[in-house]
């Protein structure tokens, strides 16, 4: 008799252990939440892929390189004719963002609002030239302010400024 309930005992206790970890507010928003909630990006996940991008993408990577540290989860931006920089093709990768999100602006204009709101986690664009990194911006939240950043590396020229509601810019420290 004590055995039975030495082990029921022991059961529940596991069983309860479990339940605590799985629904603990950061394991469960991590892995079960879809609704808003779960689109209140985490800052640290976003800044853990924004010093991944910094680190790993150069200006002369190849499409291969980015390809195989991101994905191929990318959409083929058409740029309208409004970038005249002598890129021939355009990447944008938007990473942690709200399932069926659809922009406001063409995929070349920052969605400042989709960031803003936390619908998009970070937004990485490349612009390519024969084959290879030519420009790179990535635009995200960060600080206690939730600072929209845009950071780019065009050529080696790297800028980091904070885009403010008002569409002034400040340079980041």
């Amino acid at each position: 008799m004590q055995r039975k309930w030495y082990l029921s005992l022991t059961l529940s206790a596991a069983i309860a252990a479990i339940l605590v970890t799985l629904y603990s507010p950061d394991t469960f928003d991590r892995f079960f939440v879809s609704s808003p909630e779960r689109q209140a990006v985490r800052e640290e996940d976003v800044l853990q892929t924004v010093a991944r991008i910094k680190a790993n993408v150069k200006i002369g990577s190849s499409k291969q390189e980015v390809a195989s540290l991101f994905g191929d989860r990318y959409v083929l931006v058409d740029d309208q004719g409004d970038l005249e920089n002598g890129c021939e093709e355009f990447w944008l990768y938007r990473f942690f963002t709200e399932e069926d999100y659809q922009p406001s602006v063409p995929d070349h204009v920052i969605d400042e609002e989709g960031i803003r709101s936390g619908k998009v986690g970070a937004a990485f664009f490349i612009g390519w030239k024969d084959e290879r990194v030519y420009l790179y911006t990535i635009a995200y939240l960060q600080g206690p302010n939730h600072d929209l950043h845009f950071y780019s590396n065009v050529n080696g020229t790297i800028e980091d400024e904070i885009m403010n509601p008002d569409g002034t810019t400040t340079r980041s420290e």
